[in-house]
């Protein structure tokens, strides 16, 4: 399908933009908290969900925003659904939202250098590194100010559970959804690579990592090429680590986009990806 799109000169990008502005408002409109009462989590029955498609999302929304002048309708927009989306992500009290916002706000800092100073693809390894030292303090003070040093939100127990599980099955996995071990039972891994792992064993994880290791590379690609939609494939690494995005059908389009062509650093234009006018 993504295929088809760019053969028939699809623009991708503007028209995903405008489905994130649809996600965005319905959110907003039809959303509601969790039974608890503590966390937005929108239309997606999770917050940490929704705080996914917000951050896939925002982006190709960016991307409305630096559109065509004779598109000033969609620029609005473009901005009215940038600010919703922040607004939803701190909404939704997940830090994991706080993380992808960086990812996103280190790639604009990086588009907007790139533009000014061609050539200089050391920008975004430049910002990327600053992005690591941040990411590391904010997460050690993070958990120094947190009441839940053991378990990262719950997770850790699950991660233990996951590796127990690869290292019974290493080979084949289990086979199942779920990971049942070191006093879990029924529980999703909360990490992709882990999931994957267990369910399919080693080869199956190596598989997924390989595929994040060229999603990495073509954002870091197009990022350098002042493309803020590189932000992308970035953010689902980065979130991949903390929540099973392989059972969310919105990351599998990601990844289809983002794979489904080749040489996008040595000749950009083949890509049809990103238009003239965008991000």
């Amino acid at each position: 399908a993504v295929a088809a799109c760019r053969l028939r000169g699809f623009k991708l990008d503007f028209n995903l933009g405008v489905a994130g502005l649809a996600f965005v408002a319905a959110s907003y409109m039809f959303g509601v908290s969790n039974t608890m009462g503590t966390r937005f989590e929108g239309i997606s029955g999770s917050p940490n969900r929704m705080v996914f498609g917000l951050l896939v999302f925002l982006p190709f929304i960016l991307v409305l925003v630096a559109g065509k002048k004779d598109h000033r309708i969609f620029r609005l927009l473009g901005i009215v659904g940038s600010i919703g989306s922040v607004f939803l992500v701190l909404r939704s009290g997940s830090s994991q939202g706080i993380v992808g916002l960086t990812v996103i706000l280190v790639g604009l800092v990086a588009c907007f250098l790139s533009r000014r100073l061609k050539g200089a693809n050391w920008i975004f390894w430049l910002a990327s590194g600053v992005l690591v030292v941040f990411q590391f303090a904010a997460s050690m003070r993070t958990i120094e100010s947190s009441a839940d040093l053991s378990t990262l939100s719950g997770r850790t127990p699950l991660y233990e559970a996951a590796i127990q599980e690869v290292a019974t099955h290493p080979w084949v996995g289990t086979g199942l959804q779920h990971v049942s071990a070191s006093g879990v039972t029924d529980r999703s891994a909360h990490s992709a690579i882990l999931g994957l792992s267990a369910t399919g064993g080693v080869i199956l994880g190596l598989v997924w990592l390989a595929i994040l290791v060229r999603l990495t590379m073509q954002g870091i690609v197009l990022l350098s090429l002042g493309k803020i939609v590189g932000a992308v494939p970035l953010v689902l690494v980065i979130e991949q680590f903390v929540q099973t995005v392989e059972y969310i059908p919105l990351t599998w389009a990601v990844i289809a986009m983002f794979m489904s062509y080749d040489d996008v650093g040595k000749n950009p234009s083949r890509s049809r990806l990103t238009s003239k006018g965008g991000l």
